[in-house]
């Protein structure tokens, strides 16, 4: 398949007119539509509906674009790569904070490992505060942490890559997965576990569950360990409060299942920072890093069934 079809396509889907998409990639409007035609001929599907004015995507043109997109990005990064010869090179240290250590730090390790083998790589792994205050004091080069711990300073700067989002976790075969409708009263009914809740966190169930009760003081343990919290969810009638994403290797195994308690404590999300000192020019690194980060917090990783 010729990826220029693929770029056509996506920019067709960016712009949402034949002519703009046109000009931006150097064509005539016929040869744009010639190539989709094309691309739809090769893969045996509509992906535009022409009848509508302006004209829409098909929902194969959707999902086509989507994964489109994930391979443009790909094959750039392959060509950046090759140009570099053999990547990154010196040394990059890294902090996580809990959420982050727990969906993220597996797989960008991994990708360190496999794609820049000459890059040195440091990992630290703490609270937010800790991570902050080692970036103030120049050990460490970029963190990743919730977004609400990161203080206001001239001497630091974050940008916002993506969001966690809440949950409630259980082994399979928890009684609770038997009731149709789950509350937070059932939830209460069994062990908690979950890491330090914030105080925008008490509030939020407060407020969408209508009650007053702080749930911090309902908790039977409070881990910064995620994955030993998890472990024990999955051998218990414990219920994990935390993360989703940070269930989702249990998930995927089908170890744990995600209980949908009304009203859905996946609707509270916590966002995703990416931590640097103020006023460096961002290097390959940190736009490498940058890239990485945000792309696995895409809400398709989870959709999907993905590992992050």
């Amino acid at each position: 398949m010729d990826s220029r079809k693929l770029e056509h396509l996506a920019e067709l889907a960016t712009t949402g007119s034949f002519s703009r998409a046109a000009e931006n990639l150097h064509l005539t409007q016929p040869a744009l539509s010639k190539s989709i035609q094309a691309l739809e001929e090769e893969l045996g599907a509509v992906l535009i509906d022409r009848r509508r004015k302006p004209f829409a995507l098909t929902a194969k043109g959707e999902m086509v674009v989507q994964r489109a997109r994930r391979l443009l990005k790909d094959m750039d990064e392959l060509h950046r790569v090759a140009a570099e010869d053999i990547g990154p090179e010196g040394l990059l240290r890294i902090g996580f904070g809990a959420g982050p250590w727990a969906t993220l730090s597996r797989g960008f390790i991994q990708h360190v490992v496999e794609h820049f083998p000459r890059l040195h790589l440091q990992v630290r792994h703490g609270s937010g505060d800790a991570l902050v205050g080692a970036l103030h004091e120049r050990q460490m080069d970029l963190a990743i942490v919730d977004a609400r711990s990161f203080p206001s300073s001239p001497h630091l700067q974050a940008e916002t890559l993506g969001h966690l989002h809440g949950s409630a976790v259980c082994r399979v075969g928890h009684p609770l997965q038997r009731l149709e409708r789950v509350t937070l009263k059932d939830l209460l009914a069994y062990p908690t576990l979950n890491t330090s809740i914030s105080d925008e966190a008490v509030r939020w169930v407060q407020e969408s569950h209508g009650v007053d009760l702080d749930l911090r003081q309902h908790t039977t343990v409070e881990c910064e360990q995620l994955e030993t919290l998890l472990d024990v969810c999955a051998r218990s009638d414990a219920v994990f409060l935390g993360v989703r994403e940070a269930a989702h290797p249990w998930v995927l195994r089908g170890e744990m299942a995600v209980l949908a308690v009304h009203p859905l404590i996946t609707e509270f999300s916590v966002p995703i920072a990416l931590v640097s000192l103020a006023g460096r020019s961002p290097s390959q690194l940190t736009t490498w890093v940058r890239d990485f980060v945000a792309d696995a917090l895409d809400e398709r990783h989870f959709a999907e069934g993905r590992p992050f």
